[in-house]
């Protein structure tokens, strides 16, 4: 959802520009969750429910209030209990819970507290996160995904789960 960025603050409404040239995008699956980016400041803020440490603030705390993480973001993509974003130089961070690999960084120890880079993405331009699976466009159009992948959320016709981030073949 993109909002209008009015006096400094995200309304609803069409995609504008704040005074300061910054868009607002703000970012949310779970309802309970919500984090917010300026596109151009990249700052990234968090807060709600942090159960897994989905806010990715380093604690299992919920905020009550919007909390600066400590990165810039293009964009941001929140899972259920997880969330991911994309960096200004292409790769991508994840944080949350991780119980089905849907971070990419290689593991499923969960939770993860704070922004773990996801292995060996480059050239992300978007991010999209499901309930334990993530998936990555890159520039050169090629979409990689990861994590739970029992009814084939990561499209790449098998139904294992990866801790990693595998390419999706498109045909058409």
């Amino acid at each position: 959802t993109t909002d209008q960025c009015k006096n400094g603050e995200c309304k609803p409404g069409p995609k504008a520009n704040c005074d300061d040239g910054n868009t607002c995008t703000v970012s949310k699956c779970d309802p309970k969750t919500g984090c917010r980016s300026f596109a151009g400041a990249g700052e990234v803020f968090c807060w709600g429910l942090n159960d897994e440490g989905q806010l990715g603030v380093g604690d299992k705390i919920n905020k009550l209030k919007p909390v600066t993480l400590q990165f810039s973001a293009l964009s941001l993509a929140l899972g259920h209990l997880h969330s991911c974003a994309v960096k200004p130089d292409g790769g991508v961070v994840c944080w949350g819970a991780n119980d089905v690999g849907q971070l990419g960084n290689g593991k499923t120890a969960s939770p993860q507290l704070t922004p773990d880079e996801v292995d060996g993405l480059t050239g992300v331009t978007e991010v999209a996160a499901g309930a334990g699976h993530t998936c990555a466009l890159t520039s050169a159009g090629n979409v990689v995904c990861w994590g739970e992948n029992g009814d084939g959320q990561r499209g790449d016709s098998d139904k294992e789960m990866s801790t990693k981030p595998g390419d999706v073949v498109l045909t058409g």
